[in-house]
């Protein structure tokens, strides 16, 4: 009969004065005994290694150390970023009253981190911008922002405004919506937010490139705190020197000719009475505009009237002398009005002067 090497083999039979070691109770089973010695190591009766002894000799590998060292440098660089989260959390931390709403004055343009990316922000030069964590697109000042919208976007995200409009809640004096307009059928969608933007209390302001809505941007920050002084019609504060001015104009003298004329005469008498040599000293002055000033002062305001009167002068000197001729010169002069209903000037540098000291100009500049 041939014998299965591989086949298990009973035990022997063990006798039953032998007790098996495994039924021996475990507190017959002592541990090794450990000892320390001098040197602070600790050692086992039996020979055996501790685990204190094992991992000292772990710790003094050149990969052991590396690995905690990238770990150090790993928790360091976590902390940082937490503690700079944690900073820019409570900078941007707004409460409920306020609502995101930068009551001190901003000296930049404050742009959301939603915007990063933005091709109008290359053409922001001219203020400074910083990101912020903000409900609005931009921040422009202590009490206005705005929304950034393209058409394109708004085609495939309808709801969008909507939603970015609702969180503005009413927290802002001036709420703008930009919109660029990047689509070239862009009526119905500019229709809507039309209407949308006057059912929201927002100002629509539409840019046709990135560069323009750019330039609204750096304006609305540059006059931050402005008055509307810039864009209102100055008064007039020298109604007399801006009628000498349109007087003098008339005679083909524009206003800066005017001016340097009332610099160096002090007044009109001044320049009436002068010669033509000196009105050509004056800056500016030419001889054809010194020729025209010189016959404005010096030639009747009609011309008809003066051949009228010069004409009836003559037949009135005949008959009655020259003396008679003269008196009735200076009556037809001091008439109100001539034969063809204007009323003519004096024919006097003096008379001149006074009339126009008077503020009289206005009624006899229009018979020039």
């Amino acid at each position: 009969m041939i014998k299965n090497p591989y086949a298990k083999r009973k035990p022997p039979p063990q006798s039953s004065s032998e007790t098996p070691e495994a039924t021996k109770p475990l507190a017959s089973i002592a541990p090794p005994a450990i000892v320390r010695h001098h040197n602070n190591t600790t050692s086992t009766t039996n020979g055996a290694t501790t685990f204190s002894q094992a991992f000292e000799a772990v710790e003094d590998t050149i990969h052991y150390q590396n690995q905690c060292t990238e770990i150090s440098v790993q928790q360091q660089q976590q902390q940082a970023e937490r503690a700079q989260q944690r900073a820019l959390e409570h900078e941007s931390a707004l409460t409920d009253r306020d609502h995101h709403v930068f009551l001190q004055p901003q000296l930049r343009l404050c742009v959301s981190t939603r915007q990063r990316g933005n091709g109008i922000l290359q053409h922001i030069r001219n203020v400074p911008y910083s990101f912020e964590t903000m409900v609005p697109d931009y921040i422009m000042g202590t009490q206005r922002c705005a929304l950034f919208l393209s058409c394109k976007y708004h085609s495939l995200h309808p709801t969008y405004i909507e939603h970015r409009t609702a969180e503005l809640k009413q927290d802002f004096a001036l709420r703008v919506l930009l919109v660029l307009v990047d689509d070239n059928d862009a009526s119905k969608t500019l229709q809507f937010l039309n209407a949308f933007c006057a059912r929201q209390r927002l100002t629509m302001i539409l840019a046709w490139s990135e560069e323009e809505a750019a330039r609204y941007l750096e304006t609305f920050q540059a006059m931050d705190g402005k008055d509307a002084s810039l864009i209102q019609k100055r008064k007039d504060t020298n109604a007399f020197g801006d009628q000498v001015a349109d007087f003098l104009s008339k005679a083909s003298v524009n206003k800066t000719d005017a001016a340097q004329l009332m610099a160096q005469f002090s007044n009109v008498r001044a320049i009436g009475q002068a010669s033509m040599d000196e009105l050509a000293t004056v800056s500016g002055m030419g001889h054809v505009k010194v020729k025209r000033l010189w016959d404005a002062f010096h030639k009747p305001f009609s011309s008809e009237a003066a051949a009228k009167r010069r004409k009836a002068l003559l037949e009135s000197s005949a008959a009655k002398g020259d003396d008679a001729a003269l008196n009735t010169e200076e009556s037809t002069d001091k008439n109100p009005k001539d034969d063809d209903g204007m009323e003519p000037g004096s024919s006097t540098v003096e008379e001149v002067a006074d009339a126009v000291e008077k503020d009289d100009l206005n009624h006899e500049s229009s018979n020039l």
